[in-house]
């Protein structure tokens, strides 16, 4: 059995060599909300933001006319585009999810960062995926924080597993990702937490740190489904 520190030296070595490709391929993820530390701006973001750019927006725009005229503006194109991330998200989850099992594989596979964009043709399921999988969540942390972060990681496999299992639908990926993740959800949350420090340097970077960060995490993230895939076979 494999440890978290088995697994980030997996992610260290498969990464060696590629780590532009890498980033290149998270940032594209993160864009679109589908990687595991998710920097795009969402519309709650911006409205919080609105005051502190008040006076940047009333001198380029001209008076208090000119500030509601660019906040609408601003809200609006926020809008539009956390529909897209929400239309696109899943197919793009299921992209970087392949290109990971290419990063992390032995055979040391040729990744490109459009890798990113392979699944476009299943768009609605990726939309599938992500929508059940938010559902369930949500669903069963009304009973708690506690369920809702174990069905988190019940469900946190379902990408991956439809890579290998094309036929799958996005609810019997869920299933089999919860099947597949019985006894082993503390493996993986140990893992996750072996990179918080990692993660509170990054937050002294302005974010730019995660750049870096995400590829290892997600890099990691695959080792770890590709030794319970193999386990199991």
């Amino acid at each position: 059995m494999l440890f978290a520190h088995n697994f980030r030296q997996i992610a260290r070595d498969s990464l060696n060599g590629r780590w532009p490709t890498a980033i290149g391929a998270g940032f594209i993820a993160s864009l679109f909300g589908a990687a595991w530390f998710n920097n795009r701006m969402n519309i709650f973001e911006l409205i919080s933001e609105i005051n502190v750019k008040e006076k940047l927006i009333k001198i380029s725009y001209g008076g208090l006319s000119g500030f509601f005229h660019a906040t609408s503006w601003l809200i609006i194109m926020a809008l539009i585009w956390n529909i897209v991330c929400l239309l696109v998200s899943g197919a793009i989850a299921l992209g970087y999810a392949k290109f990971n099992m290419i990063l992390v594989s032995r055979d040391r596979g040729a990744v490109y960062y459009w890798q990113v964009f392979s699944q476009f043709g299943r768009v609605w399921a990726g939309l599938c995926m992500q929508l059940l999988r938010w559902l369930f969540v949500f669903l069963w942390s009304l009973l708690f924080i506690i369920p809702g972060i174990i069905a988190f990681y019940s469900y946190s496999m379902t990408a991956y597993i439809m890579i290998d299992h094309p036929e799958y639908g996005a609810y019997e990926a869920i299933m089999a990702s919860k099947e597949m993740m019985r006894g082993h959800k503390w493996r993986l949350f140990c893992l996750h937490f072996s990179f918080i420090g990692w993660s509170l340097l990054c937050c002294f970077t302005c974010g730019i740190g995660f750049l870096i960060l995400t590829p290892y995490v997600e890099a990691a993230n695959a080792a770890f489904y590709m030794e319970l895939a193999h386990s199991r076979t």
